[in-house]
This record gives C-alpha cells, structure tokens and sequence, in this order.
C-alpha cells in the first residue's frame, strides 16, 4: 500500500521522530485502520499509528507526547500504544480489536510485525463479538432517547455506525472459519452469507459513509427502525454460535 504524497511524508516525519528518541527500544510502527484499508482517501483519511516500544511508562508517554506535537492539522490520530507484556496477556480481553488491527495494518517500521500470526481463543472471541452487538442495541437505544426526535442527530448517529460494526463482522466470521475481505461491502455481505440473513441497511450505510448513496432526513426514522431490526438478528445469530 502506497500513502499518497503528503501523507507519506507526514508519516516518515513522525516515524522519524520516534525513532530518533528511542531507538533499539522501539520495536514496530504500523498504519491501521482504515488508513490501511480500501477506504483510505488520500489527504482526507485520519492517519492512524500503531506504535509497540519494549515497555511504556510514564517517560516514555511524555516523550511520545511531544511527538505527537509534530502531527500537522490533526492529520495524525493519538498513537495506539504497545509493549509486548500488555499484547501478549490482553488478546483474551481484546480479541476483536486485536484481530481488526491483525486484518487492517501495513508494517512501516521494525524487523518483525507484531500483528502477524496472532491467535485467539474462541470463547473470548465468542463473548466479545455478542457483548459488542448487544452493547450496540443498547446504545442506539439510548443514543436515539436523548436524541429527543431530532432526525439530524439519529441520521449522524446512523452514518457513523458502519466502522464500528465492521470490527464485529470480523470477529463473526473468524468464528465461523470464514474469509474475512478487507472491503467493507465485501465484509458485510460474508455477514449475510454466514448467518443467512440480508443486511440491506448496513450496506446502505456503507455507501453513504462512502459517498456513493445519500440519506435524506425524511428516511431517517425507517432506516432506524430497520437497522435496529438488522441487529437483533446478529444477536440473535451471535448467541447460537
């Protein structure tokens, strides 16, 4: 994967810097999210750095601190941080995030990638991916009462919804020992095949997060109400497996 050109030398930039402050302790950089996806638009797409030192404490925060000063127009997100002791025991308490950034990531800096070969035990995974879809339930719930009626506000809450349900679908087809695409649309319909069940609202949601369909505020109300209609049949498809 190739960073477009400012991008690119944003990265090495900061990429740079760290490495000049900590040298031999630092053992990888890499891009994730969707910063190392299909969806990665050149110039608009937040940068995202997964950064893995020997062992963070507080010094170590400071002086990362001031690198992240050197980010440009907020292009660079805060650096999601690693040593290889909170890796190693955090992958049965993290397992969907851990496998996302496994799926979703470009090595930049380091001799070996951390997040190669990752592996995970099936009920940790299991737990996660159904805690996740039912805490989602709960926060749509929630989101849409304080909402109070507001259709601007339910339709910002839907459009933003897609990333998030993208590191579930994951989690669902590493449990069924499926292909996990990179593709967003390719990744909810491997969701629809696995638990046969059409998600229409989630694509539609896709598209719009991607520019290529829109949602005015008028549908608002029914797309939600399908939408949480489409959920409840994860839910109901995660507590089976």
């Amino acid at each position: 994967m190739r960073l477009g050109g400012q991008d690119q030398q944003l990265i090495e930039g900061v990429i740079g810097a760290i490495v000049e402050r900590y040298g031999t302790r630092l053992s990888a950089v890499a891009l994730c999210g969707d910063s190392a996806g299909p969806t990665y638009q050149p110039g608009n797409t937040r940068l995202e750095l997964a950064v893995v030192i020997d062992a963070i404490d507080a010094d170590v925060l400071a002086g990362l601190s001031q690198v992240r000063g050197f980010r440009a127009r907020r292009r660079v997100a805060p650096f999601l941080l690693f040593d290889h002791d909170y890796m190693q025991s955090s992958l049965d308490v993290f397992p969907l995030e851990f496998l996302d950034l496994s799926d979703r990531h470009v090595l930049l800096h380091g001799d070996v990638d951390p997040f190669v070969g990752l592996s995970f035990e099936r009920e940790h995974m299991r737990l996660q991916v159904e805690q996740q879809l039912r805490g989602k339930l709960l926060h749509l719930w929630e989101a849409y009462l304080v909402a109070r009626g507001s259709r601007s506000t339910v339709r910002r809450m839907l459009i933003q919804t897609p990333t998030a349900f993208e590191v579930i679908a994951r989690g669902i087809l590493y449990l069924l020992d499926a292909d996990r695409p990179v593709e967003p649309f390719a990744l909810i319909a491997g969701v629809e095949r696995a638990f046969d069940v059409p998600l229409p609202t989630l694509q539609l949601l896709e598209r719009v997060r991607a520019g290529t369909d829109s949602l005015s505020r008028k549908d608002v109300e029914e797309t939600f109400s399908n939408y949480l209609a489409e959920i409840r049949l994860l839910v109901e498809g995660a507590d089976k497996l």
